[in-house]
């Protein structure tokens, strides 16, 4: 069962010594939002994924990585 789940999203978290990966499933058109941390990547695996951050923002085909 994931350890977090909200309106069309659900989210598998597992932590390492220094990081964390959160895999998450999402429905279309829902919004996901944080605040910076040393390093994120987000990793497309379907693609029709947009991400912004400020006043930057790319689309991300299948199997596409973003990074900050």
């Amino acid at each position: 069962r994931p350890q977090f789940s909200g309106a069309g999203i659900a989210s598998w978290i597992t932590r390492g010594a220094n990081f964390a990966v959160v895999c998450t499933e999402a429905e279309a058109g829902v919004t996901l939002g944080g605040t910076a941390r040393d390093e994120q990547f987000l990793y497309s695996l379907q693609g029709g994924v947009i991400v912004s951050a400020g006043t930057r923002s790319e689309s991300l085909d299948a199997e596409d990585l973003a990074t900050n």
